[in-house]
């Protein structure tokens, strides 16, 4: 698959992914539209290199890692909750992945593992129209956990640090982009491009402490 389309298709998928962990624990989406966009991008970016560099291995940890990280310094959620809404989430989808291969193999054990090995599209494209599905009827039927205390489940207010955080996190995403293109058509330049990035996301993070410390 060209590695536009893969993007495409990653895009979607952690911003359905991570939509479906916000609803499950009822949290209001439209609320957080940018950083959900913000982070499907960034989870994007790492997930299609990983692809890219065949390093299949790291996606059951490093993308995880990620999907908290992005929980816990976007969406400014304590660790906890953050590890929780991710592990759940990726449960469904584990889940969901594993009984989708079964009825497609119509549980034959040697078809089923050669899906497992290959991998399957068409599974991939199942589940995220199906976390779609979940996604709007437990937003409509209100369905889903409350024990994650109310005032980290208000709603983001896009003024003050906040905005300074977010239009700092905006810029380093961009350049953290603009990066990876310079790897493909002019090289020569990726390793100042890189070390700009990793400048980059050094203010984006001592904002964040900085932040975390204020509040």
């Amino acid at each position: 698959m060209p590695w536009f389309q893969l993007g495409l298709y990653y895009f979607a998928a952690w911003l359905c992914l991570l939509s479906l962990g916000f609803v499950l624990f009822r949290f209001p989406l439209r609320p957080y539209a940018v950083q959900l966009v913000l982070s499907a991008l960034l989870l994007t970016y790492i997930s299609v290199l990983i692809r890219q560099y065949d390093k299949i291995y790291l996606v059951a940890t490093v993308q995880p890692i990620c999907a908290i990280l992005c929980y816990r310094l976007i969406f400014r959620l304590r660790l906890l909750y953050s590890a929780m809404i991710t592990v759940v989430a990726y449960s469904i989808n584990f889940i969901l992945e594993f009984l989708l291969n079964m009825a497609f193999v119509q549980f034959q054990i040697g078809r089923f593992l050669v899906v497992i090995k290959d991998g399957s599209f068409a599974v991939a494209v199942l589940i995220l129209f199906i976390d779609l599905l979940l996604c709007y009827l437990l937003s409509k039927y209100r369905i889903g956990f409350s024990f994650i205390p109310k005032h980290n489940r208000g709603k983001f207010v896009y003024s003050g640090q906040n905005k300074q955080l977010m239009t700092a996190f905006g810029i380093a995403l961009g350049a953290l982009l603009v990066s990876s293109l310079t790897i493909f058509f002019i090289a020569e330049y990726a390793f100042y491009f890189q070390v700009l990035v990793v400048i980059l996301w050094g203010v984006v993070l001592r904002m964040a402490y900085q932040k975390e410390v204020s509040d």
